[in-house]
């Protein structure tokens, strides 16, 4: 595993976190944005990862499936006073499934890549002490996106369009 932090290297103000792992199920993720203090910044994400698993019959081996993702996304960024953070953007992600060996025909068709697109918004908020182990303090983040199949294959008979909202809340307070 290789991972790198850097600061001001593609510009000012801007910070570049990437993540490789090299081995039999690879991954790769960078992470780029420009902040703008006061005024919203602009970042981009990308992974890539691939892995494999087997399929047994009891005892078994009879396949191998090999899952790969492809995602990007671009998103503004904003932040008030390292409390709130505002995120909204879009995502694309490129998938397929494939047979190792082609011994099942209903899961041909899952061989071919598939896609889809994701409009997000995320809304937090951070008030703990520090970022690790905080003692006091809450972190909160609303999160709402819309997700479409972007393939004219079996994704479009298999998922439709759903709009999807969450809340996620965290309260931090001292044990003794």
């Amino acid at each position: 595993m290789l991972n790198g932090s850097f600061r001001n290297v593609l510009g000012k103000r801007s910070k570049l976190f990437t993540d490789l792992v090299l081995g039999e199920n690879p991954r790769l993720r960078a992470f780029y944005m420009l902040d703008n203090g006061v005024q919203p910044g602009i970042g981009a994400k990308a992974e890539f990862y691939s892995f494999k698993f087997d399929l047994y019959e009891k005892e078994e081996k009879i396949n191998k499936i090999i899952f790969t993702n492809y995602k990007v996304s671009t998103f503004v960024n904003y932040s008030l006073k390292n409390l709130f953070n505002f995120r909204g953007g879009f995502e694309y992600e490129y998938f397929r499934f494939k047979q190792d060996l082609l011994t099942d025909s209903a899961l041909a068709e899952y061989d071919e890549f598939s896609s889809y697109g994701t409009f997000f918004v995320t809304f937090s908020a951070d008030s703990r002490d520090r970022a690790y182990f905080p003692t006091k303090g809450s972190k909160s983040e609303l999160h709402l996106e819309y997700v479409m199949p972007l393939s004219k294959n079996w994704s479009k008979d298999l998922f439709t369009s759903s709009l999807v909202l969450y809340w996620k809340y965290e309260y931090n307070y001292p044990v003794s």
